[in-house]
């Protein structure tokens, strides 16, 4: 069996943590406008299942935010980062651009009842408690779901054989290989003796 060491070296850049937050003040005031933020940051690896996920470059975000007049806070926005991801297949290293487009809609805590409380989550509405938004989890929830679930290079990678671990990508072996059902390996080894 095959060993195979990965070794990974990270370029030094200065660290922060996602750090999205408005202060709503001035916005609460301004009945039927919208504004714009923009937040641009080297951010720490996200962590998923276990896995670490670089970001490449700073991580983007741009915001317009609406005082609807209504109580209601709505928030468009775009996220655009560049990761690097681990294919499934054959390990290699690949660089993947996320571009998120997202809607939220928010509450000021001081304009919603006790009995409305449960109904806010029916009405996909967030309660925003004090005088700041922070839409950091919004962010981090939503490039984490824009990743991929089967990280592959490409669709058509080969993958690692698996008798002695070479890429299949980037050349051959000669090893054999049969591709026979695990349920019928039993019967395979009966006809060989």
């Amino acid at each position: 069996m095959t060993k195979i060491l990965v070794v990974c070296i990270i370029k030094s850049v200065p660290i922060e943590v996602l750090n999205v937050k408005i202060n709503l003040t001035k916005i609460k005031r301004t009945s039927g406008q919208t504004h714009q933020f923009s937040f641009e940051q080297n951010l720490e690896p996200l962590l998923v299942e276990g896995e670490s996920i670089p970001f490449l470059k700073p991580v983007t975000v741009k915001i317009s935010l609406t005082n609807t007049g209504g109580k209601l806070l709505h928030v468009t926005g775009t996220i655009n980062a560049r990761v690097k991801l681990v294919c499934g297949r054959c390990l290699s290293d690949f660089e993947q651009e996320i571009n998120i487009d997202f809607e939220e809609n928010f509450i000021p805590s001081s304009e919603v009842t006790d009995d409305q409380v449960e109904r806010l989550e029916d009405e996909e509405l967030t309660m925003v408690k004090g005088e700041e938004l922070d839409l950091t989890e919004k962010v981090i929830e939503n490039i984490t779901l824009a990743l991929p679930m089967k990280i592959i290079c490409n669709e058509e990678c080969k993958g690692m054989c698996q008798e002695c671990g070479v890429n299949l990508n980037e050349q051959s072996c000669s090893c054999k290989r049969l591709d026979v059902d695990p349920r019928l390996q039993v019967l395979e080894k009966l006809l060989k003796s």
